[in-house]
């Protein structure tokens, strides 16, 4: 299925589906292993689903999150996508999309412990966002010079 990543480093980088991003990743990291962000794409599938179909939605990535192992990860995903053949066309291909990028980091056989934090990009934006929250109290800059 995938290369052995045992016996070697590994760059693990979580991408939110930018393909700009993924090109210039790619470019200076060609052996880094993408994993694209569970909540990203969970909330990009809502958009196909009616609102009654939200909440199986969530259960069913919240079971792929405590997955451990590709093995267990690969049927937790079967699972979402006969949810989602029986329900939306375009969503069952948006889910698709990612291809292999979608269990990246499950391949990897680490601890299901790490999952929450290394799924999904929130660590990253909830830094961005309380930087961009303190910055834009500041009044005035100093140069310290």
């Amino acid at each position: 299925m995938g290369r052995d990543l045992s016996k070697q480093p590994v760059l693990a980088v979580m991408l939110d589906g930018s393909d700009a991003l993924k090109r210039s990743l790619l470019e200076f990291f060609p052996d880094a292993v993408i994993q694209r962000c569970l909540v990203h794409k969970e909330r990009n599938l809502r958009r196909y689903l009616p609102q009654k179909h939200w909440l199986r939605l969530s259960q069913l990535f919240a079971d792929l999150r405590k997955c451990e192992g590709s093995e267990a990860a690969s049927e937790a995903l079967e699972s979402l996508k006969a949810f989602l053949a029986n329900n939306n066309k375009a969503a069952r291909e948006s889910l698709d999309e990612p291809g292999e990028e979608l269990l990246a980091f499950f391949r990897l056989e680490v601890a299901s412990t790490l999952n929450t934090t290394f799924l999904s990009t929130n660590i990253i934006e909830n830094a961005i966002k309380n930087l961009r929250r303190h910055i834009g109290r500041v009044c005035r800059w100093r140069d310290k010079a």
